[in-house]
């Protein structure tokens, strides 16, 4: 005998529906490169027996080719619930796919638009707030609606609120040669909204050996990227309290390494040699690299690779101790070599020891002749040649990949000199002196 299929209205039946359309949707979302460009399905969990069925999606929502806001994009979590209740059923009421799913913001709420974010009250006191996604296309839910169209529809909204949307490429250079001609300067710095600052911004200084000069720049770590923003009195335009403005934007993945000075500072390393190493003074070392452990350690957005992975080793605490351990070991050698008698007895032999026992020495005797002439006459030029100095020793050794802790002391002699009061009036005289001038017009109008 033949079995039956059961009626369209049996519990059974509806139950096989929800069951395989679930299924169907979560393995579609799988597929590579049927999720808009920045979503990922992280997640996906399937209880038949209990009727439980939810996925969570990761989304960098990217705004369009040409935004200002391109590189900066924060992290959004959907969690899509499509739940099955034999009691409803029975009760008459609809089910997935015949009802809307649910769908909470677990993640990046408030960088969201105000329109497509409800905000339910906790059932329990203390509990944080919960937030549901809203969009028209959950509002007049069709059988028919998939997955893939529901993210897509929030890539799209969240789009909409671009802060700073693409040109035509006509408007594009108008602009430009507006900007030039106002200020100089060329390109208007990048903005973006200050409700799409995740983590903090560490107050610190970037020192221009060049220039022997400070300079402000607060610094954000955001989407794979450091951002260096500029302060408000220095955009040139009104305060805007909604934005904040990027003056530069460095990427890790063109970052080789990166040598911290535990509550003194940061050098970047850059995989392009033409490009000098970059040191920014403040006293948040430790939270600045545990933001970017943090940062390197989460799966990469967009499909980019996991390149800036080799930057973890040189960001660990063990790599810190051991160019303390190695550097206290050469300095112990050394003087072993200056006390021995053999150094009156070898004559210009004891000078290949000394550079065999610690490669360094000679480059940083030579240095040391230059400080002391800096201290018995300080000047901006002499202290910028021993500023590079140092600088043109770490990178050497960091583009060798050393291991034995040269680069980490020729950044660690670079710090104590700048820290020396004598350093520092200099440094402090620039900068006040640059503060004053700014915005005076200097030449032919």
């Amino acid at each position: 005998m033949e079995s039956s299929s059961p009626p369209p209205s049996s519990p059974k039946r509806q139950h096989h529906i929800w069951s395989s359309r679930v299924h169907r949707e979560l393995e579609k979302c799988r597929v590579a490169g049927a999720l808009p460009r920045g979503a990922t399905l992280r997640r996906a969990q399937i209880s038949e027996t209990r009727g439980l069925c939810e996925g969570e999606f990761q989304c960098f929502v990217p705004f369009v080719d040409g935004s200002d806001a391109l590189s900066l994009v924060p992290r959004t979590d959907l969690i899509v619930r499509m739940p099955f209740s034999d009691e409803r059923v029975a009760e008459g009421q609809a089910q997935y796919p015949f009802l809307a799913p649910e769908v909470e913001i677990r993640h990046g709420a408030i960088y969201l638009p105000t329109e497509v974010r409800e905000r339910k009250v906790p059932k329990t006191e203390g509990e944080e707030p919960i937030f549901l996604l809203k969009l028209p296309l959950l509002e007049h839910w069709s059988p028919s609606t998939t997955l893939k169209m529901l993210v897509q529809e929030f890539f799209q909204r969240v789009q909409q609120d671009d802060p700073a949307p693409s040109k035509s490429p006509s408007t594009k250079s108008a602009s430009k040669r507006e900007g030039g001609l106002k200020n100089g300067h060329g390109k208007k710095p990048m903005r973006m909204r200050k409700r799409d600052v995740r983590g903090a911004v560490y107050p610190c200084q970037e020192v221009d050996p060049t220039t022997s000069t400070l300079k402000q720049t607060p610094m954000l770590l955001q989407s794979g990227n450091i951002a260096l923003l500029m302060p408000s009195k220095e955009v040139g335009t009104q305060k805007d309290d909604d934005y904040v403005y990027v003056g530069d934007l460095i990427s890790l993945k063109d970052v080789v390494r990166i040598t911290p000075q535990r509550g003194k500072s940061l050098t970047l390393f850059f995989k392009d040699r033409s490009l000098s190493c970059r040191t920014f003074l403040s006293q948040y070392t430790d939270e600045i690299v545990k933001d970017l452990r943090t940062m390197i350690q989460t799966p990469r957005q967009r499909g980019a690779d996991a390149g800036s992975a080799q930057l973890l080793p040189f960001l660990s605490a063990e790599q810190a101790e051991k160019a303390k351990e190695m550097s206290t070991k050469f300095m112990g050698r050394l003087g072993k070599v200056a006390t021995s008698v053999s150094r009156f007895l070898r004559g210009d032999e004891d000078e290949a020891m000394e550079q065999q026992v610690d490669p360094l020495a000679k480059a940083f005797a030579e240095i040391d002749a230059q400080k002391e002439a800096f201290y018995r006459t300080p000047s901006k030029s002499r202290m910028t040649d021993i500023t590079r100095r140092y600088q043109n020793i770490a990178e050497e050794y960091a583009y060798l990949n050393n291991q034995e802790g040269h680069v980490e002391r020729a950044i660690s002699e670079l710090q104590v000199f700048i820290e020396h009061p004598k350093a520092q009036r200099i440094l402090m005289e620039t900068y006040a002196y640059e503060q004053s001038t700014k915005g005076i017009r200097v030449g032919p109008a």
